[in-house]
């Protein structure tokens, strides 16, 4: 198949080559091959003649010769190397085209071709180390370049050869693409077996593997099974020492409830003792609180006792020289006594213990009119030395005042308010208690609230 194409394609190529054969012959091409310039410019335009002028199988173009051009340059009086002079020889030998150039002692030199206009075509540069070299490259370089541009065969023909490569390597691409398709298809094939041998190795491997499976599936099962009876054992075992410890921990709770309940009922013994402690320091603290109040009325009963003695003393004894103070009744101080009004507050500590609460008693007047006039007491009257003594005066107390006038304790109010304290005055009793008992009870107190 390759070989028809082929051959077609050569045919192609020669009735191509014929039909522009045929074509290129009605044209033809004048050229003229001017005098070059530099020291081998002789020698390179000898190059040009001898591969252009002596082409013999190109008919589409003619060199004229020099002497043609300087005999009609001289007829027309112009010169060849000018461009008004080669547009006036063109347009009277009809040429085409003109080549010219140069080229020098030490190899560089230039081919150039233009038309009778004097506009320049191409341009085709060569060097060498000298002028031969120069010389030889130019051989090898013209045809190709200037064949195509001076004849129109020579295009023709290159191009069919052009396709014709193209297709001689179409040709040789195509055998070598169904020469790797072919290869292709052997490696598919190859690959293919190669797969399915590999795919039967698998299958073989996993068959085994299945059977190898299935036999530890099995051996897992039994191992299980045998896991499974060992668990329940062990279960029943737990169950059992669960069911022992259970009862043993009931034991325990019920021995520890015993023994709870014989501290509550200790605790509780403690407690009652702890509250007769309690009633037993109360009842001292009753005593000592009658004791004291006792105290308390027997010290104003001898008080009134003494007032009353000292009212009742004769007159006469007032006369016997001794100096009178001014009969001025006895006022007793305007401040008047407020028992404090805060509420007793226990140490910290004591939470359970509470005082008794204080209650106001009533007083007598006289007692009262004695507990708000702490002031100096007059000595006891001397009986009379021999011989004169000069009267001394002294401080008698005022007569007792009725109870009418004796000192009541304003009631209370919700505001106090504020009143200057008696100079000289003795914290009073409350309840019938001294200071120092109250001082005595309170220090009692705290040290029992520290205790507990």
């Amino acid at each position: 198949m390759s070989r028809t194409l082929v051959c077609a394609l050569v045919l192609a190529c020669s009735a191509s080559v014929a039909s522009a054969q045929e074509s290129a012959e009605a044209v033809v091409r004048k050229v003229v091959i001017a005098p070059f310039a530099g020291k081998a410019g002789q020698d390179a335009r000898s190059v040009v003649l001898e591969q252009i002028a002596g082409r013999t199988d190109r008919s589409d173009f003619t060199v004229l010769g020099h002497d043609d051009v300087e005999i009609v340059a001289k007829r027309l009086g112009v010169a060849p190397e000018s461009e008004k002079g080669r547009a006036a020889i063109g347009a009277e030998l009809g040429v085409d085209l003109w080549i010219d150039g140069q080229l020098d002692g030490d190899g560089q030199g230039e081919l150039r071709l233009r038309t009778s206009t004097g506009e320049r075509v191409s341009t085709l540069k060569f060097s060498g180390r000298g002028a031969a070299d120069a010389r030889a490259e130019l051989g090898e370089k013209l045809w190709p370049w200037i064949g195509a541009r001076l004849s129109e065969q020579e295009r023709i023909v290159r191009k069919i050869q052009g396709a014709k490569v193209r297709a001689l390597e179409k040709v040789a691409a195509r055998d070598q693409e169904l020469a790797r398709k072919k290869q292709v298809v052997l490696e598919r094939e190859q690959r293919r077996m190669q797969q399915l041998e590999a795919a039967r190795k698998l299958a073989r491997a996993k068959a085994a593997a299945r059977d190898q499976e299935f036999a530890r599936q099995t051996e897992i099962v039994r191992e299980r099974q045998l896991a499974a009876a060992r668990e329940e054992q062990r279960r029943r075992e737990e169950l059992q020492r669960q069911q022992a410890e259970q009862q043993r921990q009931l034991a325990l709770a019920a021995q520890r409830q015993q023994a709870e309940q014989q501290r509550l009922l200790a605790e509780q013994q403690r407690q009652q003792a702890e509250q007769q402690r309690q009633l037993a320091e109360q009842a001292e603290q009753q005593r000592q609180l009658a004791l004291a109040a006792q105290r308390q009325k027997a010290a104003d009963q001898a008080a009134l006792q003494t007032a009353a003695a000292k009212a009742n003393q004769p007159a006469g004894a007032a006369a016997g020289g001794e100096w009178q103070p001014a009969q001025t009744q006895w006022q007793p101080p305007q401040a008047q006594w407020q028992p404090p009004q805060a509420q007793w507050q226990p140490p910290p500590g004591a939470a359970t213990f509470q005082p008794p609460q204080a209650r106001e008693r009533p007083q007598p007047a006289a007692a009262a009119t004695a507990a708000a006039s702490q002031e100096w007491q007059p000595p006891p009257a001397q009986p009379a030395a021999s011989g004169w003594q000069p009267a001394q005066p002294q401080w008698r107390r005022p007569p007792a005042q009725p109870a009418a006038s004796a000192w009541q304790a304003p009631p209370r109010a919700t505001a106090e308010p504020e009143v200057a304290e008696p100079a000289h005055a003795e914290p009073p009793m409350i309840d019938g208690v001294s200071p120092e008992t109250r001082e005595w009870l309170l220090r009692k107190q705290r040290e029992r609230a520290g205790a507990n």
